[in-house]
Formats: C-alpha cells, structure tokens, sequence
C-alpha cells in the first residue's frame, strides 16, 4: 500500500510522540502502513488536537491516527475511521493487520 497525503494522517500530542514516530520506534510499522513520514502525514502539536481532527475529517480522510505519550509507551493508537466510532488504545499490530487486509480486499 502507498498512503498519499488523502490517505490517513497521523496526529500527534506531543514532540516526544513526533520523535518517536520519524526517529525510529514506530518509523518501520509506519512506512509500511503506506505513511511517509517525510510528506507531511505526521502532524505534530502546532494547533489543538481537536482543530487538526476536524481539518482532517474535513478532507474527508479514511483515517486519521492519534497518537500521545501513553500510544508511545504501549504500542497502541487511537483510530478514527471515517464513518466509524473513535477506537482508542488499538495496538498498532492489529491496525497494520486490518490496513493490509483492507488494501488486499480493495485489489
């Protein structure tokens, strides 16, 4: 799969998750998700988290990932599907699991 900037976004709480996610930890499951880390897709926390959810529900995005402090610690993140409820403390295996399984689908 290769995410384009419509794709998905990641939000970010805070500059500890935004190392985390372009410094190595999450930059593997990350790319391989589709998420380039270098195009802008990881959003840090310049503006309040609920403003960036709602520009990127606006663009009508599949999925915008949130992900704080205790993501980081536990692997997990929150997901917010378009059309779908908020799901917090995914473990991010399961979302690349379900990511891949929908690109699969969809081919």
């Amino acid at each position: 799969m290769t995410a384009s900037t419509t794709d998905g976004r990641l939000l970010t709480i805070s500059d500890l998750s935004v190392e985390f996610l372009t410094g190595g930890g999450w930059r593997p499951v990350v790319e391989d998700v589709g998420f380039s880390v270098d195009r802008g897709e990881i959003v840090g926390p310049d503006e309040s988290l609920g403003n960036r959810i709602r520009r990127a529900k606006g663009e009508k995005l599949p999925y915008v990932l949130v992900v704080g402090d205790d993501d980081v610690a536990n692997s997990t993140v929150g997901v917010n599907a378009r059309g779908n409820e908020v799901e917090r403390d995914v473990p991010v295996d399961d979302f690349v699991t379900r990511i891949l399984a929908e690109v699969a689908d969809h081919r």
